[in-house]
């Protein structure tokens, strides 16, 4: 919800943006984009770590299904690890971009 509303704002405060747009709205935009997308990230990694697949199947450790589980999850977290800092670093990059030029 806090995404839509966020990509929401953005695509308002955008459509208002021309070239001779002071920087800070610029910025305050940027913020508002790259909020949206942490957000969204961040909701994907608590909608994918709120209830594992093998804690349902923890009675029986030494499983195939269990270890395939345990698996996936842990290549989700690596995945998540390099996927929840995206989106700050992108807005420092954009706005090292807009303080350069």
């Amino acid at each position: 919800m806090w995404s839509f509303l966020s990509f929401a704002l953005f695509t308002l405060i955008e459509s208002k943006i021309f070239n001779v747009t002071p920087s800070a709205l610029v910025a305050l935009a940027l913020f508002i984009l790259f909020f949206a997308l942490q957000s969204l990230v961040l909701a994907s990694f608590l909608f994918f770590f709120k209830s594992l697949p093998s804690n349902q199947h923890k009675a029986d450790t030494t499983s195939a299904v269990y270890r395939f589980y345990r698996t996936i999850e842990w290549l989700e977290t690596l995945l998540f690890s390099f996927l929840l800092p995206l989106p700050m670093l992108g807005f420092i990059y954009a706005i090292l971009m807009i303080v350069k030029h």
